[in-house]
């Protein structure tokens, strides 16, 4: 069956390390629009080539569902739209299942991980990230 598994959550959250071991415990294909970011720039941090990056990460998704492979997908997906969009075009290339893994972590906790990180977020777009997920979440 045709699925796709997607990380909702702020920088920071942890999705990253939940969702590679997990794709990787149980052979799933595992995208990452900064691993593709990287392959492109030579940088994650790098937002120059978005769109570009996108539509490899789409063009990868596209492949592995018609083949019948399982999707873990790793993007903060922290606004609505970008969610939405990326939903229904797994739909219209074939997911019969879709499931998303919301890693849910204090803001502050957050933050400090991120300071941590190789590629660090500016701390405002975290911040807007966790409200934007927050005010989607209470919208419910």
């Amino acid at each position: 069956m045709a699925k796709v598994i997607i990380g909702i959550g702020i920088p920071g959250s942890g999705k990253t390390t939940i969702l590679k071991d997990f794709a990787e415990k149980y052979g799933y294909a595992y995208l990452c629009p900064d691993d593709i970011r990287a392959e492109h720039t030579g940088d994650a941090k790098n937002q120059t080539r978005n769109q570009e990056v996108w539509d490899e990460a789409r063009r990868r998704v596209e492949s592995f569902l018609t083949s019948g492979r399982i999707v873990v997908f790793d993007a903060t997906f922290a606004d609505e739209r970008t969610r939405s969009a990326f939903l229904a075009f797994v739909r219209k290339h074939g997911a019969e299942k879709i499931q998303g893994i919301f890693i849910d972590a204090p803001l502050e906790t957050a933050k400090e991980r991120n300071a941590k990180r190789d590629r660090i977020v500016p701390e405002y777009v975290v911040e807007r990230m966790y409200d934007n997920l927050s005010n989607a979440a209470a919208d419910r």
